[in-house]
C-alpha cells in the first residue's frame, strides 16, 4: 500500500498532501491511534511520531516532530498532546484555534 492509498483526494481533485513528523518517513509504521475529520487524517505511530495525510491547505499535514500520546483533528486544524504533557496545534488559525496555551 502506498501512502496515497490511505488518504482520499480532496473534493477539488488535488492529490492529498502527506507529511510525517519523523525523518524516517520511508519505513513501515505500526500505528497506535488514528483520528480523521475535515478532509484529513492523522495517526500516532508506535514510536510516538505523528503522521498526517489528506487536504493540507493550511499546513495540516505538517505535524510537529517529537513523541506524542494523543492527536485529534478539527475542522481546519489539528492538536496533539506530547509525552511531556504540552499541547501543540497546527493548521488553520483564523480564530486562534491553533494557539495552544502554554503548559
Amino acid at each position: 500500500m502506498s501512502l496515497h492509498d490511505v488518504g482520499a483526494a480532496p473534493d477539488d481533485g488535488a492529490a492529498p498532501d502527506v507529511a510525517f513528523a519523523s525523518a524516517a518517513s520511508a519505513r513501515s509504521y505500526a500505528f497506535e491511534a488514528v483520528t480523521a475529520g475535515g478532509s484529513r487524517s492523522c495517526a500516532i505511530a508506535d514510536d510516538g511520531t505523528i503522521a498526517c495525510w489528506g487536504y493540507s491547505s493550511y499546513g495540516q499535514a505538517d505535524a510537529p516532530a517529537g513523541d506524542h500520546i494523543a492527536v485529534t483533528t478539527g475542522g481546519g486544524h489539528i492538536c496533539a498532546i506530547a509525552t511531556n504533557s504540552t499541547v501543540s496545534c497546527w493548521g488553520n488559525n483564523h480564530a486562534g484555534q491553533a494557539d495552544a496555551p502554554a503548559g
